[in-house]
């Protein structure tokens, strides 16, 4: 048997057993666990005993969630989230093609501070941003786009899905998810005016790799970047090919003699689609060329993790980045942000402004990051 590989086990008591070997396993697991509503044992002589049994089993009698091919009995909803298959074909290889080798994020001076101070990002609930009306026109979309679905007599067998689906996404509450916006562009006028209006304005840029296999905006499972999709006919695209490929795994269950779970179905693929909506913009906000970090709430447990901020007439839920990561970093470090520039906007006080962070950078281990004026000149 694998030793780098967790092991599931569906037993007579629809109990799953598992025996892992890493973090990143643990992590996968314990959000399949959670998914199938059963419980995970994860050490003690109560694991022990479940991996005597795992070793004894019959190789046909188990499935290898973190080295494909998947067996059954394992769930077509489950085999989408964690078969390596979908993830080579559905994402892109190039990473630093996709998201660019430099991203820059818009903020004000007491946001400066705030990251800086913290070691990481701010990801508030996307449900309390102005960009929250996007979210609701992605869902009027997939809503028709399922609609005509039911009409077509191949996808049969999924319509019990679909509908519970559409129900989830029209009457459900809006589930929390939390993001934070970058752009490739370093110096866009369109991003001082969204981000800064009547204050004075910074914009962070950061170097997009990772650093000794660790990375401040990937934390695989949990946070992820995702380019913004602002033409309409490829948000169509999107939506499409989510709902397809759920089918079709939904059809190879049926085959294989699996029962639809149509509430666990329905759950996962309304996750799933509204993952799809929060990289949805209006065409006409396309130069801000953004792209954002996304921590959707179904990815783990956020209750002791939740702060909150004061902005204009609400209260913000938010996430810091760095409580999210900070258990993978190696002990008693914690490495520097990847800063590369900060860039001041347009101002009348640029000079004074750039002194002051100049001395800030100095005194909190960032003195090496240059600090640079906007191109773009003033006006009052």
């Amino acid at each position: 048997m694998p030793s780098k590989i967790s092991v599931i086990h569906i037993g007579k008591n629809n109990q799953l057993l598992s025996h892992f070997a890493g973090r990143s396993d643990l992590l996968k697991t314990e959000r399949l666990f959670y998914a199938l509503g059963m419980p995970l044992i994860k050490k003690g002589k109560e694991a022990n005993e479940a991996i005597k049994i795992i070793e004894k089993m019959d190789e046909t009698k188990y499935s290898c969630c973190m080295s494909p091919p998947m067996k059954y009995p394992l769930p077509g909803y489950c085999r989408i989230e964690n078969d390596s298959t979908y993830r080579a074909k559905y994402l892109e290889e190039n990473w630093l093609e996709r998201y660019g080798s430099h991203l820059t994020h818009y903020t004000s001076m007491k946001g400066l501070v705030g990251i800086i101070q913290s070691g990481g990002f701010w990801l508030s609930d996307h449900r309390f941003l102005n960009d929250s009306e996007e979210y609701h026109n992605g869902r009027k979309l997939v809503l028709s786009i399922i609609s005509r679905l039911l009409d077509k007599k191949r996808h049969s067998h999924f319509h019990p899905v679909l509908i519970k689906t559409a129900s989830l996404l029209e009457y459900e509450q809006e589930p929390p998810q939390y993001m934070c916006s970058f752009s490739v562009k370093p110096d866009s006028l369109d991003q001082w005016r969204a981000y800064a209006p009547g204050q004075q304005g910074v914009a962070m840029t950061f170097e997009n790799h990772p650093r000794d296999g660790q990375s401040h905006f990937i934390i695989p499972h949990i946070m992820q970047m995702y380019r913004i999709i602002y033409c309409d006919d490829v948000k169509t695209m999107m939506l499409v090919r989510t709902l397809a490929k759920y089918s079709k795994e939904c059809a190879k269950d049926r085959e294989n003699g699996l029962e639809t779970e149509v509430d666990q179905w329905a759950h996962w693929l309304a996750n799933a689609l509204a993952l799809e909506f929060i990289t949805f913009k209006h065409a006409a906000y396309e130069s801000e060329a953004e792209t954002r970090m996304v921590v959707p709430s179904c990815s783990t447990d956020f209750s002791r993790k939740v702060h909150h901020r004061v902005t204009k007439n609400r209260i913000v839920p938010y996430l810091l980045s760095t409580d999210l990561y900070k258990d993978r970093l190696e002990k008693d470090t914690v490495p520097l942000l990847p800063i590369t520039e900060i860039r001041v906007g347009p101002t009348a006080s640029q000079l004074v402004t750039m002194r002051s962070i100049e001395e800030f950078l100095n005194q909190t281990g960032y003195g090496h990051v240059p600090v640079v004026e906007s191109t773009i000149p003033f006006r009052e």
